[in-house]
């Protein structure tokens, strides 16, 4: 538990790794042929779940400093395996969604278990797909077992739930050694996530055609990096994370900057931009050096329309507190089942802090009246409910008690150090 205080931040820091894009990467130079050199200087435990899942595949990682080593798995090796492997996901839904394809690509025989609230998140579309191609599954949620290779060439699958399903699905169709269509039937949300994946699987030799509500991964695609094994590939900065100081420059009295940002990026988070500008803060960027400046203006409530980023909702509530006037988060539905009812403990973080956040069928609605009170506020053990419920202290009249801080590792392993880099104050105090 810890005491955050009411000061504003003020200075610059580098972008934290996209935490998104370390996946991604990580897995596709496991499934290479070459080794691959990875710049990652923030490994957060989310990402430590994937890099133990593909070392357990028998990819050799090893981590010097900020770069990351890459020896890919040999399938060879994988084949003459007797025994059952366990693989543990931890609370990492990303790791879960994408591995569990891949692994069950990989091996005959296997088991998953996980901890926290990853048994009760969506993950039941996916395995009623591997199930159809023949796979025995022991149960419809964590802990369980699977029995047989997955195989598919078609498949039809929402993408209304969740898109990692689909960049599963993607990172998987390479090894399926015959043609893949991936047919999308209902509306992709968070399509700019699925982005993600092909941008970085093209980078290794994969070539993904898009239709409409398609994909299609022909039998001849296979994973290579030959070219650019011998490059250190730096994982660029992660908007999703990078927003929590974003927004701390938009609400307080001084300049928040944030340097080593890719101003081109596909991560859908990035419109964290547009939102800002949009609202009244003062935006400066400088596209060729990655560098954005961010400080207060003047603040007007809007509409804001969560689908594609589903991540920003929890900061984007401590911004429209700062507003005077109702702004309407919509479309958030999903939100229920992400580390903790997202929707609910948003909610609950703003009213805690004095603040008016009223929950609606498919929206959320924030009264904003400039300004919050302070109080005690649970992270409900979800990181981004911890960094939102700290930069909220700036805005705050009294400070912040904050319980299970130490959520925010499961993406942003130095966010306090960081804050305190932007002149943030905190305390450590007992639980009574």
């Amino acid at each position: 538990m810890i005491k955050i205080e009411n000061i504003q931040l003020n200075g610059s820091i580098d972008a934290v790794s996209s935490k998104s894009m370390a996946h991604r990467y990580l897995i596709c130079s496991a499934l290479s042929d070459f080794s691959s050199s990875l710049y990652i200087p923030n490994i957060s435990d989310d990402i430590k779940m994937t890099i133990d899942c593909l070392k357990k595949l028998g990819a050799d990682i090893k981590i010097d400093g900020r770069i990351l080593k890459v020896i890919p798995i040999n399938i060879d090796k994988l084949k003459k395996i007797n025994e059952v492997l366990k693989f543990n996901m931890g609370e990492s839904g990303t790791t879960f969604r994408f591995m569990l394809p891949v692994i069950t690509s990989l091996l005959d025989r296997c088991e998953f278990v996980g901890r926290g609230r990853l048994p009760q998140r969506p993950i039941k579309e996916l395995v009623d797909i591997i199930k159809k191609s023949g796979c025995l599954i022991s149960s419809d949620k964590l802990p369980f077992k699977i029995t047989n290779k997955f195989r598919f060439n078609n498949v039809d699958i929402r993408g209304d739930i969740s898109s990692q399903y689909i960049s599963g699905l993607l990172l998987c169709a390479p090894m399926q050694n015959e043609d893949v269509r991936i047919d999308i039937i209902s509306k992709l949300e968070s399509k700019p996530y699925v982005d993600m994946t092909i941008d970085v699987m093209k980078k290794y030799g994969i070539e993904i055609v898009q239709e409409k509500k398609s994909y299609f991964i022909s039998k001849n695609n296979k994973y290579t990096n030959k070219g650019i094994s011998d490059i250190i590939q730096k994982i660029e900065g992660d908007w999703s994370n990078v927003a929590f100081f974003l927004v701390a420059g938009a609400i307080g009295s001084k300049q928040v900057e944030i340097k080593g940002l890719n101003l081109n990026s596909v991560q859908g988070d990035m419109k964290i931009l547009e939102i800002l500008k949009k609202i009244g803060a003062k935006v400066d960027i400088d596209i060729n050096s990655g560098v954005v400046k961010i400080s207060k203006h003047t603040l007007e409530p809007t509409d804001i329309d969560i689908c594609d980023i589903p991540d920003l909702l929890p900061i984007l509530t401590v911004l429209a507190s700062a507003c005077i006037g109702k702004t309407r988060f919509y479309n958030i539905s999903r939100l229920r089942l992400k580390e903790s009812d997202r929707i609910k403990s948003s909610a609950d973080m703003i009213n805690s802090l004095g603040g008016i956040a009223t929950e609606e069928e498919n929206s959320l609605v924030i009264e904003g009246k400039g300004y919050l009170k302070g109080g005690t506020v649970s992270s409900y053990n979800d990181h981004r409910i911890a960094m939102s419920s700290t930069i909220a202290s700036i805005i705050c009249e009294k400070p912040v008690i904050l319980d299970e801080e130490n959520a925010v590792n499961k993406s942003y392993v130095n966010f306090y150090e960081d804050f305190e880099k932007l002149g943030g104050k905190y305390v450590i105090i007992d639980r009574k």
